[in-house]
């Protein structure tokens, strides 16, 4: 069996359930990273709780910059907008971040919630068949 399988099932690398890995320090997170994948984006460490809005805090230098990049569209409200913290919302984002269907194929209750709100927002009109 390959040493890497054999170190996968080891109990000894096993982390309990009531256990929280230790963070890794900020400013060895690049270092962490580089030896596995070519590190040639910005040399930022996000700090995804002390980012704020349009703000994102560098958890290395410790300085805020306006966040003008965005994630390429990815975080549109950006970081840590208060309507996240609701009980029903985070309910909501953890069933579709625990089970991710391919909505194109199979269709869901929160699909149809999605088309709904589209078509309400952005005025979508209904497919002519």
């Amino acid at each position: 069996m390959p040493p890497v399988l054999t170190e996968a099932v080891s109990p000894r690398n096993r982390t309990a359930k009531s256990e929280k890995p230790k963070a890794l320090a900020p400013s060895k997170v690049l270092e962490t990273i580089e030896q596995h994948v070519l590190l040639d984006g910005f040399k930022v460490v996000v700090d995804l709780d002390k980012s704020r809005g349009s703000y994102l805090h560098n958890a290395v230098s410790g300085k805020r910059l306006i966040d003008l990049y965005g994630f390429f569209g990815s975080m549109p409200v950006g970081f840590n907008h208060p309507y996240f913290d609701q009980p029903e919302v985070q309910r909501d984002l953890l069933r579709a971040a625990k089970v991710k269907i391919a909505n194109s194929d199979v269709y869901s209750a929160g699909y149809a919630e999605f088309v709904e709100t589209f078509e309400r927002v952005v005025g979508l009109a209904p497919l002519e068949r």
